[in-house]
């Protein structure tokens, strides 16, 4: 599950594009709305009798993962493709709307008269953001212990060893080097690798 703040969802479930996947995915969809729609007729029910319920827990916790790519969206068991979401945030952007609702409205502007909206033809995709300096440098830390793997791996000794013939060649250590010095420090290994 993953949370992004520019989209009226509260999380996603990333599934493989297999028919028979797809398939469960829809399922799943369905039961999900059927136990949000039981849970909302509970804490109405709670909410009535003046009964604080017990309390619940937040058992969520955050992770952190890489972006994955937007393929389709299963909406009440239809499917929205990345080509149609990006024509309804368009539409929705220029009637000043915000583009939160991009996945919703699609399905809308397709069932809507010829003519009657007019869609941006190839909208242009927003760049990602750069990653905030932490992550950047939690991905250069990660890349460069990678690098040692395969050159230690390579010359036949411990990555431990490498890592001090880094420190004894001037690199800083990986925790107290900035994202310059991580950046310069994998051009390095890179081009060491590369040699040979």
């Amino acid at each position: 599950m993953r949370i992004r703040e520019d989209e009226e969802f509260n999380a996603r479930l990333f599934i493989p594009a297999i028919p028979s996947i797809m398939e469960h995915g829809r399922a799943i969809e369905e039961e999900l709305r059927h136990q949000l729609e039981i849970e909302a007729e509970r804490v109405e029910r709670v909410r009535d009798s003046g009964d604080s319920g017990g309390g619940m827990l937040d058992l969520r916790i955050p992770l952190d993962a890489t972006e994955a790519v937007f393929d389709r969206a299963i909406v009440d068991g239809d499917e929205v493709t990345p080509v149609e979401v990006a024509k309804a945030a368009a539409w929705l952007r220029a009637n000043g709307i915000p583009s939160t609702y991009a996945v919703n409205a699609a399905r809308g502007l397709r069932s809507a008269p010829v003519g009657a909206v007019a869609v941006v033809e190839n909208p242009k995709p927003t760049p990602a953001p750069a990653p905030p300096r932490h992550r950047a440098e939690r991905m250069l830390r990660g890349e460069i212990d990678t690098l040692v793997g395969k050159l230690a791996y390579r010359r036949g000794m411990p990555k431990k060893d490498v890592n001090l013939q880094l420190i004894r060649e001037g690199w800083p250590t990986r925790s107290k080097a900035t994202v310059e010095q991580l950046r310069r420090q994998k051009s390095h290994l890179m081009r060491i690798l590369g040699e040979s």
